[in-house]
């Protein structure tokens, strides 16, 4: 069994950080350090649940934008 942040370890050894798919954590774990553990798992943002629109819409701007500006870069 894999969780998240296994998960988000595994893409990340995988793939280059220029051609990698963008990891966005979505998730109930809202306790303290449980941000940082995401994202030192790998995962480019975090957010906990409830999920707020506005917030998962700006996250997923980002997703598109960052892809879109790397591969301009030729990374």
């Amino acid at each position: 069994e894999m969780d998240g942040l296994v998960a988000a370890e595994a893409i990340c050894r995988r793939w280059p950080r220029g051609n990698r798919p963008r990891l966005i954590a979505l998730t109930a774990m809202a306790g303290p350090g449980d941000q940082e553990r995401c994202l030192r798992a790998g995962f480019d943002d975090y957010m906990s649940k409830p999920i707020r629109l506005e917030d998962l819409t700006e996250s997923l701007k980002a997703a598109v934008g960052y892809r879109t500006n790397r591969e301009s870069a030729g990374l």
